[in-house]
């Protein structure tokens, strides 16, 4: 049983670490050969702090664990919103922009609304999941695109126009096109040395996810307790340890955009993206504790998050510790739940 518990904590420590040295890395590289910084956010630098739960759910989804899936991504959703949110909230006054109240928060509860729209039918399968990716896409190029001619990029209504007009297709096209244009010369210097370190941090990411999975699941056995409420939990919390550094490294630096921006972007990259490319792999069944509480209670912190980001499109020290209490009362009332 010891052995188990540290090989647990190993994975988590591998897939968190992993997944540093591999973006790092990879972001390298892709400047060195002429990538340009629209694509590198779009791919890299965009999924960076996501990529822990991406891994572990797309290994889960392979072993056919929806309950690990759903309890990660929903777990790591919350846990953004009011433990890490909490915590920044009560080291600094979080001061925000107003477009990131009117258009990203608001994307994210779009997101997490239709995540759970999708689960009354207790499946995701991969239509829904393509779906999710085609969202994601939008959603990266609105934020990334510089056109002038695009609609009011404050605002959520906008960002619906821009993904039913399939906008972001044309100039996802445009991007590439340009940078396949650019006579920028290619840096090879050391680029040997990099491809070999994003090589070893994706083996340790495989590896970290491999353990962390596989100890879930052992655990869970032993137990005789729901994949689910492991996910919701330990798996949720380790795998959030990246965005919990990015926020609060930028709350203490006073950049309190970066920190609120990081939460709610990856809240809409662990649906858009981890749901969507896992229930791409196979079909996630939702269960009864997703489905009726986790779910629900996602849904209802995130409607929290943005009923207190309205005075001044701000969060205050007391606003932190509602988030934190909220968040005690989720982990505690998982273990009156069989």
């Amino acid at each position: 049983m010891i052995l188990n518990i540290l090989l647990f904590i190993l994975g988590i420590i591998l897939l968190v670490k992993g997944s540093d040295f591999f973006v790092k890395h990879s972001s390298i590289i892709a400047k060195k050969i002429g990538v340009s910084e629209f694509i590198i956010g779009l791919t890299l630098v965009a999924i960076g702090t996501s990529l822990p739960e991406l891994v572990a759910s797309i290994v889960a989804s392979a072993k056919n664990q929806s309950g690990i899936i759903l309890g990660n991504v929903v777990g790591s959703n919350i846990a953004n919103i009011c433990l890490i949110g909490g915590i920044i909230a009560i080291f600094a006054v979080t001061k925000t922009k107003q477009e990131i109240k009117k258009r990203d928060v608001m994307i994210m509860i779009f997101a997490t609304t239709i995540f759970y729209f999708f689960m009354f039918d207790r499946v995701i399968n991969f239509i829904e999941g393509g779906v999710f990716l085609l969202l994601y896409l939008a959603y990266l190029v609105f934020l990334l695109d510089t056109n002038k001619g695009i609609e009011d990029k404050r605002s959520f209504k906008s960002f619906i126009i821009f993904f039913l007009k399939f906008k972001y297709i044309n100039s996802l096209k445009e991007k590439i096109k340009t940078n396949s244009n650019s006579k920028n010369r290619i840096q090879r210097r050391n680029l040997f040395g990099n491809l070999v370190s994003v090589i070893i941090g994706g083996i340790v990411i495989y590896f970290g996810a491999k353990l962390l999975i596989d100890q879930t699941i052992f655990f869970g056995d032993f137990f005789g307790i729901s994949k689910t409420l492991i996910g919701l939990s330990v798996i949720a919390l380790g795998t959030s340890l990246p965005e919990l550094s990015v926020s609060l490294s930028a709350a203490k630096k006073g950049l309190s955009g970066i920190a609120i921006g990081n939460i709610i972007g990856s809240n809409v990259s662990n649906i858009f993206l981890v749901i969507g490319a896992s229930s791409i792999i196979n079909n996630i069944l939702v269960d009864n504790l997703t489905f009726f509480y986790s779910g629900p209670f996602m849904i209802f912190i995130s409607l929290v998050f943005w009923f207190l980001m309205r005075t001044g499109y701000e969060l205050r020290k007391k606003e932190g510790i509602i988030l934190l209490i909220l968040y005690i009362i989720f982990l505690v009332s998982l273990v009156f739940i069989k």
